[in-house]
């Protein structure tokens, strides 16, 4: 079916419920009863926002998990938090600084003695990079291109 479809049958459905909310507003109540089941419900009111929360990210069988607690009281949320970091207490991986990553091969380039000039070609090279990071070095020729130290 395709969505002009769904959309009329979605539309004639609204039309005949609305139908008989009109018919059943214009007939007259005779009973009590039936003016009761006229009358529209009451709208359910949404929970408001509490006024304290906290989130906080712990391990859980080998699992980062983030954990939200809210409550009416700030006090009575941290004695909860209190409770739940006792329950989960930090492993010693999480203790231990991370390890820097290693350097990628395009900065362990710029260490390499030699590199400044080209192997082929006298002159310097110079370094240059793409838009993502990128980079690498180079030379222009007599004749315009670009040398591959090939």
């Amino acid at each position: 079916m395709c969505k002009h479809r769904i959309a009329y049958g979605i539309a004639k459905r609204a039309q005949a419920l609305a139908s008989q909310d009109v018919q059943a507003l214009d007939a007259p109540a005779s009973s009590e009863a039936t003016q009761k089941e006229a009358q529209p419900a009451v709208a359910s009111v949404g929970l408001p926002e509490a006024p304290a929360s906290v989130n906080v990210y712990v391990e859980i069988a080998g699992r980062k998990v983030q954990i939200t607690l809210r409550d009416t009281d700030e006090d009575r949320l941290m004695q909860r938090l209190e409770r739940m970091m006792a329950r989960y207490p930090v492993s010693e991986a999480a203790v231990q600084p991370p390890t820097p990553p290693a350097a990628p091969a395009a900065a362990a380039a710029d260490e390499v003695p030699g590199l400044d000039h080209c192997p082929l070609h006298p002159g310097e090279l110079m370094r240059l990079h793409t838009k993502n990071g990128q980079q690498w070095r180079s030379h222009r020729l007599a004749d315009g291109t670009w040398c591959r130290g090939k």
